[in-house]
């Protein structure tokens, strides 16, 4: 089930628009890492990927209410 996505509010959309229209010398960026070389980078692969293991699964037909045939 896909979640909603939470709608900003006005305040919120204030402090965006104020922190866009800062110079990018005055936005401190110093508590984040600094990435230069991306020659490894791929594009559209996940960053977490689970563990999968294909499985099978037998269910009376009742238990899914489906009909069941005699």
């Amino acid at each position: 089930m896909k979640k909603e996505p939470t709608r900003l509010t006005n305040e919120q959309k204030a402090e965006l628009a104020a922190l866009a229209e800062l110079p990018d010398d005055q936005i401190d960026t110093t508590d984040i890492l600094e990435i230069t070389d991306w020659s490894g980078g791929r594009r559209g692969l996940s960053i977490v990927r689970a563990a999968k293991q294909q499985s099978s699964l037998e269910l009376d037909g009742d238990l899914l209410n489906l009909p069941t045939h005699h």
